[in-house]
């Protein structure tokens, strides 16, 4: 998680909740805010979620609750958030993966990132890596690649699944 563009993203929750006098009043909401993400709960964009979630809390004055709903690389929260009310209190968490990439893996998708959904802002800018221990055997990514092509089914590896972007 890189902290420089969390707390960007959260000058910015900042500076749209320190409107000030009546404009203030109609834009504080006053009902819990909820937030459905694809990703299972104590996953990395889950917890990065759930710091967010409480700076809103304590911005806003009003409960914001996430709402994780892992599974079937996405389909499910969306699918969940899609059909939530259109009244600003239901709110969806996206990767850029699941805007980007998704459309190109799959024939049909049950939700459109671009027509479904609107866009607020970016969170956070991560980068996944691929890390062994400094004692093994390999140390380039090409080296890890050979070994897997040449003992085929015995080198493997963990994400939280198909089609999310810790697939690689």
């Amino acid at each position: 998680m890189n902290r420089k563009t969390f707390f960007h993203a959260l000058a910015a929750l900042a500076a749209v909740t320190c409107m000030g006098g009546s404009a203030l009043a109609q834009a504080l909401p006053n009902k819990t805010i909820k937030i459905i993400t694809p990703f299972p709960a104590g996953q990395g964009p889950d917890v990065l979620l759930r710091m967010v979630a409480d700076k809103m809390t304590a911005s806003l004055g009003q409960a914001v609750v996430i709402e994780n709903k892992p599974g079937a690389s996405g389909f499910i929260a969306f699918e969940t958030a899609k059909r939530g009310p259109a009244d600003g209190y239901t709110l969806v968490h996206m990767d850029s993966f699941h805007v980007g990439t998704h459309p190109h893996l799959f024939n049909r998708l049950p939700y459109s990132a671009t027509k479904d959904f609107d866009p607020i802002t970016p969170l956070v800018r991560n980068h996944f890596f691929v890390v062994v221990s400094a004692n093994s055997k390999y140390k380039t990514m090409g080296d890890l690649i050979a070994d897997a092509k040449a003992r085929s089914g015995l080198v493997t590896y963990g994400s939280w699944g198909v089609a999310t972007p810790a697939d690689p």
